[in-house]
């Protein structure tokens, strides 16, 4: 990513959603960074280190937190992908700053639909204990999405990972597409 690009995204934070002790997201969903999240998601898989760099710069840099836990991606979409789209652009923060580490503790433990389209209460509903952990997280840890539109994914997510022990949970994404307050 250029640094002209770069410093042109205005980072927010200060959100509130249920569950997540901080909210920081990169830029608003608009854009080249929304251009190269949607071209990301339709396989042009080699943008991952760009996206990476961009939450490097942008959100994580202003963290002391270590551990990245990346929303997972449903297994129809894996499997139409061929990867994991958050946890392969986790993989690339890790890669270009050997300070974190990956923690996939987080699945789905049943379908969801995609959130595209659904209404705010829709999607609070489609992603409502759809998310289990799959060890212990005794840490505060990072939980990271590409797009935070009303906040109900990432809020489930936190849910699921406190209960699983985190101590705290800052949600960081590419865009928002909701409101920040």
């Amino acid at each position: 990513m250029c640094q002209r690009c770069m410093n042109n995204l205005e980072v927010q934070s200060g959100r509130q959603i249920p569950h997540v002790d901080q909210v920081i997201v990169a830029n608003s969903y608009q854009g080249w960074l929304k251009d190269r999240v949607i071209s990301y998601k339709s396989g042009e898989f080699h943008l991952a280190r760009g996206l990476a760099e961009v939450l490097l710069n942008k959100c994580l840099g202003q963290l002391d937190k270590n551990i990245l836990v990346p929303i997972p991606s449903s297994l129809e979409k894996i499997k139409l992908r061929q990867l994991d789209t958050m946890l392969h652009v986790v993989n690339q923060i890790c890669l270009l700053e050997g300070k974190y580490q990956v923690q996939p503790s987080l699945r789905l433990i049943r379908r969801v639909s995609d959130q595209v389209g659904l209404s705010h209460q829709n999607r609070i509903e489609n992603v409502a204990n759809a998310f289990g952990a799959s060890q212990e997280i005794m840490a505060d840890v990072i939980l990271i999405d590409d797009v935070i539109t009303t906040g109900a994914t990432v809020s489930a997510a936190a849910k699921t990972l406190k209960t699983a022990g985190a101590k705290s949970v800052t949600a960081v994404a590419l865009c928002s597409a909701g409101k920040m307050h």
